[in-house]
């Protein structure tokens, strides 16, 4: 038995925010990162970041029912609704969790039914949490899960965050396979730990969680009993946190290991060596008992059949079950079969026998496809089905070179899928950037627009379902001119980062000027030392044109952009006792010197009784007037009332 004993992992070196404490704990909200990019691997045992995520909620689920006083937890999602370019993508966020105690939580259930798919819209995810907690109370905390930057949002990200800590939440960013270009923007808005292997996870989430630190954990053993033994020959054991499988003998039993924390799949085997079943993430804490009870399987069953493909069709599988559970059964797409490693696809099934879509992965390999119930164990595989996905195959042909300020027309063929898009940057730009993206569509041609510099770019085609990259082709660019990328919207009265190239001689400027202008009837500008540039958008939406002009004011490039208008939102009380404050919160101001009146209705606008500027942030307060009666919250921006709200003084 000496042989089985497993060496302590559990060691971290830095030391971590305390969120935990033994009196009032206070609310913990978790917001997890659930886009495309979740799906990539983390650490050396098969498991992806969304998996290992999932996996650590399974594992802490027990630990946070024991614990004294009681904490309320709530957790929340974004991406993993959309794919990437459908509508919504940009606010897809989901509140799994609403705030509730960890003992009656289910929090090993709550990622069940999310995949890795979409955006990643951390800023609207960010405005979310801000609802959800309400007003900050005394050890308030946030814990955010991500592996990367916004994808959606230049600017404007982290309003929502910094505004909550300066009203005293704690907020720990956990950087789950982070890269080193983001961590400098994420830690100058919050404590940030990146993390890049499961067992220091694991660790991070019970010190932060449960105040168990990792002192706490060593020395610990996990034991595991074999309730059941008939029919079984050996159980083959593979865990997230020990490379290889352990076979074992129903003799073998009991256990006593020491392990860190991590989950483990158990495999029953028969005399004649097949399969009894499965058991899979079956939650491991150090210092507790865990009972690997092998259920007599039912005699599910499962097939599929191809379904017919085409342009703009994705490839998939009508997959069909029978002798299933009559509830809380689901099918699973899955790679790999490590007890850390999430699924490609999962959806409930319901009644004992049906069929489902399962649409196959954008990479071709060996995949199974897997009917699985819940027990107090981890999951039960009742049936499986190994299939061949023959891959999402694309190529793409384009010219090998081109000019900076010519057209640059491409043809791709094969199966081009909702939410696919196309995109092109340097040839040495990291796998994980994307530039502007054009969407695939249902046609063959595309003309990307001007690029430069004098170099190697490449063209990406990039899938909707988990942003990988499924075809590129390298083309050089000659003879740079000059271009640029403007977004195509932005709000006004902003500041906005304008990409550019060109030959920035002495005098040469990027403006922005009303449409059908001439060279130089522009609104603003600023001159090209600094790339990407900084442009004052116009106080009026409509159509504009972003230009690159020389300084003789000939135009060498033009790129239209939509200036768009949010409503105002002025949030306050509809009535306030005499001589009190007054609440005030707003979004969307127009200018730092806008301000907030209360005035008598139909009083002229220099008749105000009182006033605050936007500058002064919100929220804040405003003196109510000691006369009782009806009055008129205002919002002013350069002489004019764009917002009235009545209230009352009583």
């Amino acid at each position: 038995m000496r042989r089985l004993l497993i060496p302590l992992l559990l060691i971290l070196l830095s030391s971590i925010p305390s969120f935990a404490g033994k009196k009032d704990p206070g609310r913990i909200e978790i917001l997890v990162d659930a886009s495309a990019s979740m799906a990539s691997a983390f650490g050396s045992d098969g498991s992806d970041r969304l998996g290992a995520i999932r996996n650590a909620l399974d594992i802490l689920a027990p630990a946070l029912s024991e614990e004294q006083p009681k904490r309320e937890i709530a957790l929340r999602v974004f991406g993993g609704g959309h794919l990437l370019g459908e509508a919504g993508a940009c606010e897809d966020t989901r509140l799994l969790l609403g705030w509730s105690l960890a003992a009656e939580a289910r929090l090993d259930e709550s990622l069940d039914g999310i995949g890795s798919r979409g955006a990643s819209c951390l800023g609207a995810a960010l405005e979310a949490v801000r609802e959800d907690f309400g007003p900050i109370q005394e050890k308030d905390a946030l814990l955010i899960l991500l592996d990367g930057l916004d994808s959606c949002r230049e600017d404007g990200t982290w309003i929502a965050l910094d505004r909550m800590q300066e009203e005293g939440l704690k907020v720990l960013v956990l950087g789950i396979g982070l890269s080193f270009p983001d961590r400098p923007e994420i830690s100058s808005h919050a404590a940030l730990k990146p993390i890049s292997d499961f067992n220091g996870f694991i660790a991070t989430m019970l010190e932060v969680l449960t105040g168990l630190g990792p002192a706490e954990m060593v020395g610990l053993t996990t034991e595991f009993h074999l309730t059941q033994t008939s029919g079984i020959a050996r159980l083959d054991l593979r865990a997230s946190m020990i490379p290889g499988i352990k076979s074992m003998s129903p003799e073998d039993f009991p256990l006593k290991v020491q392990l860190p924390a991590g989950s483990l799949s158990a495999t029953a085997i028969d005399a004649e060596g097949e399969e009894l079943g499965r058991l899979l993430r079956i939650p491991i804490l150090p210092g507790h008992r865990i009972s690997l009870d092998i259920p007599d399987f039912q005699a599910a069953e499962l097939d599929a059949v191809e379904m017919p493909t085409g342009w703009d069709i994705r490839p998939s599988l009508d997959v069909r079950f029978k002798k299933a559970p009559a509830s809380g059964a689901r099918l699973v797409l899955q790679k790999d079969p490590s007890p850390g490693a999430s699924w490609v696809w999962a959806s409930q099934i319901s009644g004992s026998e049906g069929h489902q879509i399962v649409p196959l992965p954008e990479h071709s390999g060996d995949y199974q496809i897997q009917l699985r119930t819940r027990s107090k164990q981890g999951e039960i595989v009742l049936a499986e089905l190994k299939i061949k996905a023959p891959g999402h195959w694309i190529s793409i042909d384009a010219p090998s070179e081109g000019g900076s300020d010519t057209r640059i027309p491409i043809q791709w063929k094969s199966m081009a899928a909702p939410g696919d898009f196309l995109t092109i940057v340097p040839s040495d730009t990291p796998y994980e950037y994307i530039g502007v993206r054009y969407p695939a569509g249902d046609g063959l041609d595309l003309d990307f627009p001007p690029v430069g510099d004098a170099c190697d770019w490449e063209i990406r085609y990039i899938s909707g379902l988990d942003n990988s990259r499924l075809a590129k082709a390298k083309i050089e660019i000659k003879d740079p001119r000059a271009g640029i990328l403007p977004p195509e919207k932005a709000e006004v009265s902003r500041k906005i980062e304008i990409p550019f190239f060109g030959p920035r001689n002495e005098g040469d400027m990027i403006s922005l000027a009303p449409e059908d202008s001439a060279p130089g009837d522009y609104i603003s500008s600023t001159g090209t030392e600094r790339e990407p540039c900084l442009l004052e958008t116009p106080e009026k939406a409509g159509t504009y044109r972003v230009r690159y002009l020389s300084s003789d004011l000939e135009v060498l490039a033009d790129e239209q952009i939509e200036i768009t208008q949010s409503e105002i939102v002025l949030s306050a009380p509809d009535s306030v006792p005499s001589g009190g404050r007054i609440r005030l919160s707003w979004e969307n101001e127009r200018s730092p010197e806008d301000y907030i009146a209360i005035a008598v209705p139909e009083a002229p606008l220099s008749r105000r009784l009182g006033f605050v500027y936007v500058s002064m942030g919100s929220p804040t307060t405003l003196a109510a007037p000691t006369k009782k009666g009806v009055y008129e919250l205002r919002y002013i921006s350069k002489g004019e009332i764009l917002l009235r709200r009545t209230i009352r003084v009583e």
